[in-house]
């Protein structure tokens, strides 16, 4: 059987040789009567359906014979130049090919490629854009490698902020990525991906790439987005030491990570994730490519979390994927180090952790289960979050000695009546103890791996007023209280849905509803929404069961 490879050497050398003529035509040309460029149009549509012709009976790779046939047709008309003077007519569809598009359609195309090669860009429909990217990742209209991606790079500058549909800037900026890596282009993805990714997506792109190197400071907002806890959202979290939260991590993480070598696992693959490997990536996968190098071989580290390998046409992918158990271990973590410096800043409100509210682990996980359900997990946890409270109150100490230093102007005139001041003091502090005869004891200090240790910090004062549960409920409308009843009685996620849907409303906007209320009335989120359960936090379950029920007695 014959390889695709030949198929395709075949079909080339049998098709009509097609040879590219620059043509100009002019805007005062009428459409109907422009018979040159609709024959170039006819010339460039019959070259697919030749080779389909000729192809039909082979049962070869279709989609590669597409990419080939657009190819042929992107030569045939590389130098056609156009001026059409109609209305722009819109593309609504995904589109990259030629034989999609009707001939009002492609003359606003070759129009609008004549402007911005001249420099000129006007508004055009985001679908056009597919096409001249397709045309310049196979080098067509470049003068070279680096001119194509100039070329590439400058049309998602101009129209970035035009392309409405997400779809298309998925597509066009995984293009640009594909071409600087299966081009070897020697730009940090620093210089580009910032300019071409949205503000959360680069920040997700920076924090797995610390995770890699296993820098694990600066985390908390892209650990809190993917946990099932959100310690953002708790109201300690704005509190004087709530910023304790995220400065804790890297020691956590650190001896957590101990805490699973001991047991022969990994911390960092087993709840954040790890490298993989997917082999035969297909690079340009939305758009048409055809590959022009013979064994082509070359390694590229796009960056620190996108690895290239590419060994004869064959291109394999090393990337980082997130661990499935992301959202609930890190969910468990959260909160535990929140609950912990609560109790260690004597935060007014305490808080209690279940592990089952938080979700399940994947049962596949023979390993990760075990060594999240031990107690030794918590405390492994709670002492280094210890650990680093005791080092940051030395470290606030210091700055503040410091502080307390450089702000001191020694008196030289009054320095001897401060020495002798200081010398009565201590004579009447040793007068006294003489009297007394009574020695000072210290308290002993508690073991910093129990939750009931006392606090060495300065208790946390809040100055707003806490209101209460009731008048929390007071605040809520009927329809809140319903769902919130609903949910301590167990509904599941889809009945509360129904609920909702029946208020043409969206549960989500509903929950959030009711915790910016909690937030105002009793300083802390009130629901947890775990995906397919919603919850009331135990700390708060009973106390709002006992002032709802006594709000229905009442009505």
């Amino acid at each position: 059987m014959e390889t695709r490879e030949k198929v395709l050497e075949e079909l080339n050398q049998s098709l009509p040789s097609y040879v590219s003529e620059k043509i100009k035509y002019a805007s005062d040309t009428s459409f109907s009567n422009d018979q040159k460029m609709l024959t170039k149009l006819k010339e460039m549509k019959r070259i697919a359906e030749d080779t389909y012709f000729q192809v039909e009976f082979l049962g070869t790779d279709y989609a590669k014979i597409r990419n080939w046939i657009f190819i042929q047709q992107a030569k045939f008309m590389v130098d056609v130049e156009d001026d059409y003077p109609q209305v722009i007519s819109p593309v609504f569809f995904y589109s990259w090919n030629y034989d999609s598009l009707r001939v009002p359609e492609l003359r606003t195309y070759f129009t609008w490629r004549s402007k911005i090669r001249k420099g000129e860009y006007p508004k055009i429909f985001s679908g056009y854009l597919l096409i001249y990217f397709a045309e310049l990742i196979n080098l067509i209209g470049a003068d070279s490698v680096l001119d194509a991606y100039s070329k590439l790079k400058k049309i998602l500058e101009v129209y970035w902020n035009d392309i409405e549909e997400v779809y298309f800037r998925q597509i066009l900026v995984i293009a640009l990525k594909d071409f600087m890596v299966n081009y070897a282009i020697p730009v940090s993805y620093n210089d580009i991906l910032p300019r071409l990714l949205s503000t959360t997506d680069w920040e997700t792109y920076q924090a797995r790439i610390k995770i890699v190197q296993g820098d694990y400071r600066g985390l908390l907002t892209y650990l809190d987005k993917q946990a099932s806890y959100k310690v953002k959202k708790s109201k300690f979290y704005e509190s004087t030491y709530g910023y304790f939260i995220e400065e804790a991590i890297p020691t956590v993480f650190e001896h957590l990570s101990r805490y699973f070598a001991e047991h022969n696992a990994d911390f960092k693959a087993l709840v954040l994730g790890k490298m993989h490997t997917i082999s035969d990536y297909p690079l340009f996968r939305q758009l048409p490519y055809v590959e022009q190098r013979e064994n082509y071989e070359n390694k590229i580290d796009f960056s620190p979390i996108e690895q290239y390998t590419f060994q004869k046409k064959i291109c394999n992918k090393k990337m980082f994927m997130e661990s499935p158990n992301l959202r609930v271990v890190m969910g468990i973590i959260l909160k535990m180090v929140e609950i912990r410096i609560r109790e260690k800043t004597n935060y007014k409100r305490k808080l209690t952790l279940t592990l089952k509210d938080l979700g399940k682990i994947s049962i596949q996980r023979k390993v990760l289960l075990p060594l999240v359900e031990d107690d030794a997990f918590i405390e492994t946890i709670v002492k280094a979050v210890d650990l680093f409270l005791d080092e940051k109150m030395k470290q606030l100490k210091e700055e503040a000695l410091i502080k307390r230093r450089q702000s001191v102007v020694i008196d030289k005139d009054s320095f001897q009546n401060i020495r002798e001041s200081t010398v009565r003091i201590q004579e009447k502090i040793l007068t006294e103890e003489e009297k007394t005869d009574t020695s000072i004891q210290l308290e002993p200090s508690s073991s910093p791996s129990t939750l009931e240790s006392a606090s060495s910090l300065i208790p946390e004062q809040d100055s707003e007023l806490e209101m209460g549960m009731d008048i929390l409920v007071d605040h809520l409308t009927s329809f809140e209280k319903k769902i919130l009843n609903n949910i301590i009685n167990g509904a599941s996620r889809n009945e509360l849905e129904t609920i909702v849907k029946e208020e043409a409303q969206l549960l989500e906007v509903v929950l959030e509803d009711i915790n910016l209320k909690a937030l105002d009335y009793i300083g802390d989120n009130l629901i947890e929404d775990l995906g397919d359960q919603v919850n009331i936090y135990e700390d708060y379950w009973k106390e709002l069961q006992i002032v709802l029920h006594s709000g229905k007695e009442k009505n």
